[in-house]
Order: structure tokens, then C-alpha cells, then sequence
């Protein structure tokens, strides 16, 4: 077992008994379940918690959490310090990890004269590792296994900012970025939870096809209007990425982009040519998608 992974199994343990000791009595069984999860993904992708003017963005963490943000901000007195513990050990695990130098053995020399016996080798004794106990079936994924969640509140203040409007619906469902990430995308799918989680925290914004049939997805699954968070997008009218336009050069294809649709990598191969052909005619006629 490699000495980060031991670390970091160790120093989850630790945060796991700061969160039954401290805010146990602070919070609900589901919201204390919730928020040990979320730090749980901050110790294993090894990212600190959100922070604006130097003060945790606690509306990024209910995002992220999906406890209430008012609930969090209440009891931040008692939450920072398990944030900062996490954001020390990200920075003390990257320092020792810098410091380590790998051990190089020189061979040993071997003497002319006598020639050392064959070492025989010893086959290393197996030891049976303990079965893992499987969940019972329906506790972990009872949430995964709604396609519609019922949303909590009917009425809210439409945001105008992409990160924003996410974060607002999945607290209006009660959902993670975790449980959104199972609820939308399969295994063929490109996107990864990593992407999702940086939609929330408004780090970065969809600009390929593959994204736009997330954002679709999620359309659909909290019944909002179709295209609803790519209007919100900063640039929405920017041409998406991501076209399988193979024997096209790059520069064609940046102008046959605006005029394709979304779902052009969808299509059947037979229909791709005539709609690339179509496209870039409509170009060199000037006329409009």
C-alpha cells in the first residue's frame, strides 16, 4: 500500500470521529452523513474547500453537500475546523511528497573467487483478505433510482449566472453533485463527476457537444425549459466544440460549427456528410443555420 493512499485512509478516519464528536449534536443524521461525504471528496481528490475574500463559500458547499447553505453558515464556527485540518494535510502531504527521495541501492560486488550459492526463492505467504460486506440492495442508491426528483419549493428567484442556477435546482432537489452525476450519466458517457463538481463551483462552464447533452440531461430530469442553462451561459451564442468531423481541416471545421446542429455526433455516419455538405453550403451562401 503506497504511503499517500495510508494517509489519506488515516487522516479520513480522523475526520469521520471529529464529525461524530463535534457535529453530531449540531446536525441532522442525513445532513452530518451528507456533509462527512462531501469531506470525504475533499480529502480524496485532494482539493480544499471554496473560499471567497478568504472566508469558506458555504453556497458552494451546499451545492456540493446538499445541506441548506443557512444551516452550514449557522454552524460554521464549529465546520472550519475540520476544512482547515483538510487544507493543512493537502499542504503538508504535497511538501513530504516533494521531499521524498527515491532510495537507490548500489549492486553488490560480487567476488571473482567465489561464487555466491543461488538464492532460493521463497514463495511469500498469502493472506486471505477479509470479504468486503455489500450494502444491503436500495439503501445507497434509493436516490439514484428517482429519475424526477420532487423538488422542494415551486417558487424561487431565477439567477442569471450558470454556476448559480445549478446550485439553486439541485438544492431545490435535495440532490449532490454526486447523486446528479449517477442520476444522468452512464458508463459510455465522457463527462466525469470531476467536470460536473467545476460546473457547480463555477471554475468552468460546457462548451462541447458532450456537455450540452449533459446539460440537456439535467434539463430534463428537474423539468426546466430546454436550454434553460445554456442561456446562461456568458457566451451562449459561442459555437460548441467536439463535431467528429474527421478529414476537415480545423479551420473549417470552426466555421462549419456554427452551423451544424448539437446533435450532430448522434446522427448515423450515412447522414453526417450530407449535413457537413449542407452546412457548408449554407455558409458560402451567407445564409443562416
Amino acid at each position: 500500500m503506497e504511503m499517500n493512499e495510508f494517509s489519506a485512509k488515516t487522516f479520513q478516519r480522523k475526520i469521520d470521529a471529529f464529525c461524530q464528536l463535534r457535529l453530531s449534536p449540531l446536525l441532522r443524521v442525513d445532513e452530518l452523513r451528507r456533509l462527512r461525504d462531501y469531506l470525504y471528496s475533499l480529502i480524496k481528490a485532494r482539493r480544499s474547500a471554496p473560499r471567497t475574500n478568504g472566508k469558506t463559500d458555504w453556497d458552494v458547499v451546499a451545492a456540493a453537500s446538499g445541506i441548506d447553505a443557512k444551516e452550514l453558515a449557522a454552524n460554521a464556527r464549529q465546520i472550519d475546523p475540520a476544512l482547515d485540518a483538510i487544507a493543512r494535510w493537502i499542504r503538508d502531504t504535497r511538501l513530504a511528497a516533494g521531499a521524498e527521495k527515491p532510495d537507490v541501492r548500489k549492486p553488490a560486488k560480487t567476488s571473482r573467487t567465489k561464487a555466491a550459492p543461488p538464492a532460493v526463492a521463497r514463495a511469500a505467504p498469502q493472506v486471505q483478505e477479509p470479504p468486503v460486506k455489500s450494502k444491503p440492495a436500495g439503501v445507497a442508491s434509493a436516490r439514484v433510482a428517482v429519475e424526477f426528483p420532487e423538488a422542494l419549493f415551486k417558487v424561487w428567484e431565477d439567477p442569471t449566472d450558470f454556476a448559480e442556477a445549478l446550485q439553486l435546482h439541485l438544492r431545490r432537489h435535495g440532490e449532490t453533485y454526486w447523486t446528479l452525476y449517477r442520476g444522468i450519466i452512464g458508463p459510455d458517457d465522457l463527462t466525469d463527476k470531476n467536470t460536473l463538481l467545476s460546473w457547480i463551483e463555477g471554475r468552468r462552464v460546457p462548451r462541447s457537444t458532450e456537455s450540452f447533452h449533459v446539460l440537456s440531461r439535467i434539463e430534463r430530469r428537474y423539468r426546466l425549459p430546454e436550454g434553460y442553462f445554456k442561456a446562461k451561459l456568458s457566451h451562449p451564442s459561442r459555437s460548441a466544440s467536439g463535431f467528429n468531423l474527421s478529414g476537415i481541416k480545423p479551420a473549417e471545421r470552426r466555421r462549419l460549427a456554427w452551423h451544424l446542429p448539437e446533435d450532430f455526433n448522434l446522427l448515423p455516419f450515412r447522414e453526417r456528410p450530407a449535413n457537413a455538405f449542407f452546412a457548408s453550403t449554407r455558409r458560402g451562401l451567407g445564409l443562416a443555420a
